[in-house]
């Protein structure tokens, strides 16, 4: 009895390998592709987010100068403005961390004081038409180094970014459109 059991231990048994059968080839084409797809996506995602880093002016003049065929000189110009924006978008880090911090200590407390708050939204207001003011400097001189056919173009691509921004708005779902939203509709 002992000789049959070790008879039946030593023949081998066939297994079907996963990767042999065509439907698993199928699938792990089919995942390996996916993979493929989702890193390139990955990847352009990635240079949109580096590029707004520098702060959404600098994103959306060099989102329109990319349209438009610029000289050297231009390019260059646009480059000095991009850097501009983003050193005034830098400088203002700290202040923005800073305000976070005084309204996160204020709402920590037992009573949040009133002025307290009304005097950091007055703070808020000032920076923002600080910086309102610094961006419209910074499209004005923008608007100095395109030819009468480059700002035709850059209008056109304005469009078609607020369009593009549109349809991904209405996508999500986001308060202030059509379903529901926070802000005042026009009926």
């Amino acid at each position: 009895m002992s000789d049959q059991i070790n008879r039946e231990e030593q023949v081998p048994v066939k297994r079907k390998s996963v990767l042999s059968s065509t439907a698993s080839r199928v699938i792990l084409s089919a995942v390996i592709i996916l993979f493929a797809v989702l890193a390139v996506k990955g990847i352009a995602f990635a240079k949109h987010i580096h590029k707004f880093a520098d702060g959404p002016g600098a994103f959306i003049i060099d989102r329109i100068a990319e349209t438009l065929d610029l000289s050297s000189d231009q390019k260059a110009k646009v480059e000095k403005i991009k850097d501009q924006i983003k050193e005034k978008m830098e400088s203002k880090k700290s202040v923005r961390e800073n305000k976070m911090e005084e309204f996160a200590d204020e709402f920590r407390k037992d009573n949040i004081d009133r002025n307290k708050l009304l005097e950091l939204g007055q703070k808020k207001e000032q920076e923002m038409k600080e910086m309102k003011e610094f961006m419209l400097d910074k499209i004005i001189e923008f608007h100095s180094i395109l030819t009468p056919e480059q700002r035709n173009k850059a209008v056109d691509e304005m469009k078609n970014m607020k369009e593009k921004f549109g349809k991904m708005h209405d996508r999500q779902g986001r308060p202030g459109d059509d379903r529901g939203g926070f802000r005042d509709r026009k009926d």
